[in-house]
């Protein structure tokens, strides 16, 4: 199936989003103070990363991630804390349901990312409270 232009552009922001919040993920997993959150925001920006290269299959675009978010982000778990941030986060994941859904009709593959970021933010809930 070919993709139109405008289902082109949004699997290449979906890739540059997926990313940049595997670099934020791996930022974050730096300033973890436990072994469990470490290990959850590793696996977190690995499953990112993961989302990235399905929407590279389809969009053959060569992106690199975005070093602003992981700053931002850095930044807000110093100022905040990282706990607070990791809310922020799971409202995000969460959200992404709705965005991602139309998506679905010309990318089966989008199915999976949505399932992984509703587990995204169960995770991140979880580790915030």
């Amino acid at each position: 199936m070919k993709l139109t232009s405008e289902q082109l552009a949004q699997l290449t922001k979906l890739q540059q989003k997926e990313l940049d919040a595997a670099f934020l993920y791996r930022r974050l997993s730096e300033l973890a103070k436990t072994d469990a959150e470490r290990s959850a925001l590793k696996k977190i920006a690995a499953d990112e990363a993961r989302h990235a290269a399905i929407a590279s299959k389809y969009t053959g675009a060569k992106l690199s991630p975005g070093k602003n978010l992981a700053f931002i982000g850095g930044s807000v778990a110093r100022v905040i804390g990282l706990r607070r941030t990791m809310r922020l986060l799971a409202k995000a994941e969460n959200s992404a349901a709705d965005t991602l859904a139309p998506m679905c009709e010309f990318c089966p593959e989008v199915r999976e990312i949505i399932e992984d970021e509703t587990a995204h933010g169960r995770t991140l809930g979880e580790l915030a409270k």
